[in-house]
C-alpha cells in the first residue's frame, strides 16, 4: 500500500524533494513554528526593457502580495551600480540601495504600491521607448544615520537588505521637468 501525505500527518499538500536525493519526499506537520509552501506565496514578477542611448537595460520587479512589498532592480549601467528599490505602503517606506548605501525615505502620499505593482505586471516584457519616457527629478537631503537600535525598528526586508551597509534617512522631493524651475524658486533654497 502506498503511503499518502495524510497517512504521515502532513498538514498541507506541499511535498518537498532534496536536490541531492531526487527520490526523496518530505512534508511538514503541525509544530510550534509556522510553515507555508513557497509557491503559494511566490511574488508576482515582471520585467521590462529600457533603452538608454546605446544600452539596453532590463528592470525586474517583484511584488509580494502577502507583505505588500514591491522590489525594483535596475542593473548596473553607464557609471551606475545596481540599484534596488523597495517600497512598502503599510510602513510608509521607500528604500534605495545603491553604491553600498541604503537610503530610506517616506513614501509619497500619492503613491499606491499595489497599483504600481499591478501596472508593472500589466506592462510585462514591454520595451520602454524614448517617446514613452517622462523626465522627472528627485532631490534628496540626508537627515540622519541609522544606528543599531533604529535599524531594529525597520521592516525585516529593509533590515536584511541593509545589514552590511550604511543606512541614512533622507527626505525626498520629486518634480517633473517642467515644474522644476518654479518649484525650486518657490520652495527650495540652496
Amino acid at each position: 500500500m502506498k503511503k499518502t501525505r495524510l497517512s504521515f500527518g502532513c498538514d498541507s499538500n506541499c511535498v518537498y524533494v532534496k536536490d541531492y536525493e531526487p527520490d526523496s519526499r518530505y512534508c511538514f506537520k503541525a509544530g510550534h513554528l509556522p510553515f507555508y509552501c513557497v509557491n503559494q506565496h511566490a511574488p508576482i514578477v515582471s520585467s521590462f526593457s529600457i533603452s538608454e542611448g546605446e544600452e539596453e537595460l532590463i528592470q525586474t520587479n517583484s511584488f509580494q502580495n502577502e507583505t505588500g512589498i514591491l522590489e525594483l532592480k535596475v542593473p548596473p549601467h553607464k557609471d551606475y551600480t545596481e540599484s534596488v528599490f523597495l517600497l512598502h505602503q503599510d510602513s510608509n517606506t521607500v528604500m534605495l540601495k545603491t553604491n553600498n548605501t541604503c537610503q530610506l525615505s517616506d513614501l509619497h502620499e500619492d503613491i499606491s504600491v499595489s497599483e504600481m505593482a499591478a501596472n508593472y505586471e500589466a506592462n510585462e516584457k514591454r520595451r520602454i521607448a524614448d517617446s514613452d519616457k517622462v523626465t522627472s527629478f528627485m532631490l534628496k537631503s540626508r537627515e540622519a544615520r541609522y544606528g543599531s537600535l533604529k535599524r531594529k525598528e525597520l521592516i525585516p526586508d529593509v533590515q536584511y537588505r541593509c545589514k552590511d551597509t550604511s543606512l541614512v534617512k533622507t527626505m525626498m522631493f520629486w518634480s517633473m521637468k517642467q515644474n522644476l524651475r518654479s518649484t525650486t524658486e518657490e520652495k527650495l533654497s540652496f
